[in-house]
C-alpha cells in the first residue's frame, strides 16, 4: 500500500506493524515505509509527519534518516523515538531497535534518555549508542550528543578520537569534545547525571587533557542526587584538578582512579 501526500503541507500517516512478527520502518525527510517478513508493505510519500508504531515485546527496527544539509535533533526514550527537522517529523513507536543518521558537518544533536533500569551509554566520535534491557538506540554522525540518567545504576563510557581531546568532569556530568582528525568533523558527548564514568583519551595525538571539578558539600550533608561517584580516567596524559579556584596539574601515564563519593 502506497499513498501520496502534498509536498509542503502538514499531513500526517500513521504506519501500524503487525503483532507478533518482525517489521521493519525505514524513513527519510520525504518518505516511511513499515514491512514485515515480505508480507505487507506501506509506504508514505510526501507526508510532513510520519508515525510508525511498533509493537512491544517484538524485535521490530526502525532506521531514522536525516535531512542532510540542514540542522535536525533526536529525541529518544524507551518506547519512542523522533527525528525532525524543518520540513518533517519521523517517529518510531514500541520499536525494540531504532539507528538513526545524521550528517557529518550539520551540527545535529541527538538526546538520548534513560529507562527505569540499569543502562549503558557508549559514545565515540562518530556514533554513541544508550541501550537497556528493552530497548536499543543508536545515533551516527550527530555532532552533539547528551545522554541523561535519571533511574537505574547507569554507566557511560566516552572515547575518544585520535587527535587532541578535552574531558570536562564535574559532580553531576562528563563531557568529552574534540575533532576526528580523520574527517576534520568536532564531536562533542556529554553524559548527564549518571552514576559512573569511564572516559578514553586514547589517542595517538598524545595531548589528551582532563579537567576535573570537586563538588562542594556543607558539613553533614548527604549525597545529592544525581551525582557523580566514580569517574575512571584511561590514556590521558595531562590532568588538571580544580577546587575553590585552586588547579594543580598532574602529568600522567597509567590509569587514574577518581573517587567523587564514596
Amino acid at each position: 500500500v502506497r499513498a501520496e501526500g502534498t509536498p509542503g503541507g502538514g499531513d500526517v500517516a500513521h504506519l501500524n506493524g503487525a503483532p507478533g512478527r518482525i517489521d521493519t520502518f525505514i524513513g527519510g525527510p520525504s518518505h516511511g515505509e513499515l514491512s514485515g517478513d515480505a508480507d505487507y508493505s506501506l509506504r508514505a510519500d510526501s507526508f510532513r509527519n510520519v508515525h510508525a508504531h511498533g509493537n512491544a515485546g517484538d524485535d521490530d527496527v526502525a532506521t531514522l534518516n536525516d535531512d542532510p544539509g540542514r540542522f535536525d535533533e533526536l529525541y529518544a526514550c524507551p518506547g519512542e523515538v523522533k527525528l525532525s527537522g524543518e520540513e518533517f517529523l519521523l517517529r518510531a513507536l514500541s520499536f525494540r531497535k531504532v539507528y538513526a543518521e545524521g550528517t557529518p558537518g550539520d551540527g545535529d544533536v541527538a538526546r538520548l534518555h534513560d529507562s527505569a533500569t540499569d543502562d549503558t551509554f557508549t559514545a565515540r566520535p562518530r556514533w554513541a549508542k544508550l541501550s537497556g534491557d528493552t530497548f536499543f538506540v543508536r545515533a551516527d554522525s550527530f555532532g552533539y550528543v547528551l545522554a541523561y540518567s535519571t533511574q537505574g545504576d547507569d554507566v557511560a563510557m566516552l572515547h575518544g578520537s585520535n587527535g587532541k581531546d578535552v574531558f570536562v568532569g564535574k559532580e553531576n556530568f562528563g563531557k568529552l569534545r574534540g575533532t576526528d582528525p580523520t574527517t576534520g568533523v568536532k564531536y562533542f558527548s556529554r553524559a548527564l547525571w549518571f552514576g559512573h564514568l569511564h572516559v578514553y583519551g586514547a589517542g595517538e595525538d598524545r595531548r589528551d587533557v582532563a579537567v576535573l571539578h570537586d563538588a562542594v558539600l556543607e558539613e553533614d550533608e548527604t549525597q545529592p542526587v544525581g551525582m557523580t561517584q566514580v569517574a575512571w580516567l584511561y590514556e590521558f596524559e595531562r590532568i588538571r584538578e580544580r577546587s575553590d579556584g585552586d588547579e594543580t596539574i598532574t602529568d600522567v601515564v597509567d590509569q587514574v582512579f577518581t573517587v567523587y563519593w564514596q
